[in-house]
C-alpha cells in the first residue's frame, strides 16, 4: 500500500452504550481513542471519520473527525440512550491497511458499546 492510498470502511450496527456517561461525551471519548489507535498503527492522514447515532424517535447525533489530533465535532441530538440505537460510520484514511482499519474500529467500539447485529461495507479508494 502506498502511503497516499486512501482506504474506506463503512459500518452500520445496533449499539448500546456500556457506560452511564452522557452519549455525546461517550462518543467523544470513543472517537478520540480511535484516532489515537489509528495514529499508533501508522495512519498518515484522515480524509474523514464521520457518522451518526440515531434512534427512531429523536434528532440524530452527528459526529466527525478530520485530523488525528483534533477534537471530535458533534452536532444534533439529543439521542435517548434508552432507545434502540443505530451507529452508522464511514472512515477514510491513508497509511493503514483495510483489515487493520476495520480491526481498530471494532476494538475501539467494543470498549464503549455493546453491539447488536452489524453490516460492513469495505471499499478501497486509491489516489493522491
Amino acid at each position: 500500500m502506498d502511503a497516499h492510498d486512501f482506504v474506506s470502511f463503512s459500518l452500520s450496527k445496533a449499539v448500546t452504550p456500556r457506560s452511564p456517561l452522557p452519549l455525546p461525551q461517550l462518543v467523544r471519548y470513543c472517537l478520540a481513542d480511535y484516532a489515537k489507535a489509528l495514529e499508533a498503527a501508522g495512519c498518515i492522514m484522515v480524509g474523514h471519520i464521520k457518522g451518526v447515532i440515531e434512534d427512531a424517535e429523536s434528532p440524530p447525533l452527528f459526529f466527525s473527525i478530520t485530523s488525528l489530533t483534533g477534537e471530535p465535532q458533534l452536532k444534533g441530538g439529543p439521542v435517548h440512550r434508552d432507545n434502540d440505537l443505530t451507529l452508522i460510520m464511514t472512515v477514510i484514511v491513508s497509511g493503514v491497511e483495510e483489515e487493520e482499519l476495520s480491526r481498530l474500529l471494532e476494538n475501539t467500539l467494543a470498549r464503549y458499546f455493546v453491539s447488536g447485529t452489524d453490516e460492513h461495507e469495505k471499499l478501497e479508494i486509491t489516489g493522491t
